[in-house]
């Protein structure tokens, strides 16, 4: 599973499944992720990872490969830059390129030519879920209780009566199973 953010990680541990993937407790601006999903085969195999030494954000950053091919990556739950770089270097091993599954937002100024990029990309199991209707995208997935500033909101907000994310809401078992992007009962 390759997440543009913490939902990839976050159904693995509801799941109690092995971390199959290096974009575990990160995020990626939409455009970068998109160009990750592009060239999977670079930035999982040969890209060079090295830390930004400027950042004033209070958690590591990192930039991934070389060039033309440069992409940031927003370790937010890790507390070091060498923690973040072991883990993504130990977890990108376990990619299977042949049994993928793909999840981004239309968080973080991800924008309707985002979105359709993201469409039209050749993954059979990907989703895009949205706080925002795009009937001509057909990955995309309304969760229409999670939306701020017509965008996706916090998927990670618990209702304190019923103990459930607006993840939950998302299918995301019947996705995992291949059968598409739903909502859950």
């Amino acid at each position: 599973m390759l997440a543009s953010e913490c939902a990839g990680g976050v159904i693995y541990h509801k799941l109690g499944l092995k971390f199959l993937s290096p974009t575990i407790n990160l995020w990626f601006k939409p455009s970068d992720f998109l160009k990750f999903l592009n060239n999977l085969e670079y930035y999982l195999n040969s890209a060079p990872l090295i830390e930004e030494k400027n950042s004033k954000l209070d958690y590591p950053v990192g930039i991934l490969g070389d060039k033309k091919m440069k992409i940031k990556l927003y370790f937010l739950h890790y507390t070091s830059f060498q923690d973040a770089m072991i883990k993504w270097n130990k977890r990108k091993k376990r990619v299977n390129l042949s049994n993928l599954f793909v999840i981004m937002t239309d968080r973080d100024g991800a924008d309707i030519e985002m979105l359709k990029k993201f469409d039209r990309l050749p993954f059979e199991n990907k989703v895009i879920l949205t706080g925002k209707a795009y009937p001509e995208i057909k990955s995309a997935l309304l969760l229409d209780n999670c939306v701020e500033d017509g965008h996706l909101g916090d998927l990670f907000k618990t209702n304190f009566f019923t103990g459930k994310s607006k993840l939950d809401d998302f299918d995301f078992v019947e996705f995992l199973n291949g059968n598409g992007n739903k909502l859950s009962d």
